[in-house]
Protein backbone atom coordinates (compact mmCIF):
# COMPACT_ATOMS: atom_id res chain seq x y z
CA UNK A 1 0.00 0.00 0.00
CA UNK A 2 3.19 2.40 0.57
CA UNK A 3 4.79 1.85 -2.49
CA UNK A 4 1.55 2.30 -4.50
CA UNK A 5 1.01 5.83 -2.35
CA UNK A 6 4.53 6.58 -3.22
CA UNK A 7 4.42 6.35 -6.94
CA UNK A 8 1.00 8.50 -7.15
CA UNK A 9 3.13 10.75 -4.88
CA UNK A 10 6.51 10.75 -7.44
CA UNK A 11 3.42 10.99 -10.84
CA UNK A 12 2.11 13.89 -8.94
CA UNK A 13 5.27 15.80 -8.15
CA UNK A 14 6.62 15.44 -11.82
CA UNK A 15 3.46 16.22 -13.52
CA UNK A 16 3.91 19.87 -11.56
CA UNK A 17 7.29 20.48 -12.80
CA UNK A 18 6.85 23.02 -15.80
CA UNK A 19 8.77 23.66 -18.58
CA UNK A 20 10.28 27.47 -18.70
CA UNK A 21 8.89 29.71 -21.23
CA UNK A 22 11.01 30.43 -24.31
CA UNK A 23 13.59 32.77 -23.95
CA UNK A 24 12.70 35.83 -25.61
CA UNK A 25 15.05 37.05 -28.22
CA UNK A 26 15.91 39.25 -30.62
CA UNK A 27 14.79 36.63 -33.62
CA UNK A 28 11.81 36.26 -31.70
CA UNK A 29 10.93 39.38 -31.17
CA UNK A 30 10.60 39.84 -34.72
CA UNK A 31 8.72 37.22 -35.95
CA UNK A 32 6.18 38.07 -33.34
CA UNK A 33 6.27 41.34 -34.74
CA UNK A 34 5.60 40.18 -38.50
CA UNK A 35 3.15 38.09 -37.36
CA UNK A 36 1.18 41.08 -36.12
CA UNK A 37 1.99 43.46 -38.90
CA UNK A 38 -0.83 43.14 -41.75
CA UNK A 39 -0.06 41.17 -44.76
CA UNK A 40 0.99 43.23 -47.78
CA UNK A 41 -1.11 43.94 -50.74
CA UNK A 42 -0.85 44.21 -54.29
CA UNK A 43 -0.24 41.38 -56.85
CA UNK A 44 3.90 41.42 -55.95
CA UNK A 45 4.22 42.53 -52.25
CA UNK A 46 7.94 43.31 -52.24
CA UNK A 47 10.12 45.92 -49.94
CA UNK A 48 10.28 49.51 -50.49
CA UNK A 49 13.28 51.25 -50.96
CA UNK A 50 13.96 52.29 -47.22
CA UNK A 51 13.36 48.47 -46.07
CA UNK A 52 15.62 46.84 -48.36
CA UNK A 53 18.66 49.22 -47.77
CA UNK A 54 17.99 48.48 -43.90
CA UNK A 55 18.00 44.84 -44.36
CA UNK A 56 21.10 45.44 -46.80
CA UNK A 57 22.86 46.74 -43.99
CA UNK A 58 22.15 45.01 -41.10
CA UNK A 59 23.15 41.75 -43.33
CA UNK A 60 26.63 42.93 -44.59
CA UNK A 61 27.00 44.31 -40.47
CA UNK A 62 26.03 41.05 -39.19
CA UNK A 63 28.62 39.12 -41.18
CA UNK A 64 31.32 37.20 -39.21
CA UNK A 65 29.52 37.93 -35.57
CA UNK A 66 28.10 35.44 -33.83
CA UNK A 67 24.49 34.94 -33.01
CA UNK A 68 23.33 35.65 -29.51
CA UNK A 69 22.51 32.14 -27.52
CA UNK A 70 19.68 31.75 -25.25
CA UNK A 71 20.40 30.95 -21.77
CA UNK A 72 20.93 27.34 -21.22
CA UNK A 73 17.88 25.64 -19.37
CA UNK A 74 20.22 23.32 -17.30
CA UNK A 75 22.44 26.01 -15.96
CA UNK A 76 20.49 29.10 -16.78
CA UNK A 77 22.85 31.02 -18.01
CA UNK A 78 24.85 31.21 -21.48
CA UNK A 79 28.12 29.15 -21.34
Amino acid sequence: MVVVFLMAASAVASAKAATPPPAQTSARKVIEAQLQSPPRQGDRPSLNPDEADAIYKRYIASIGQRPDRAPDSKTGGAP
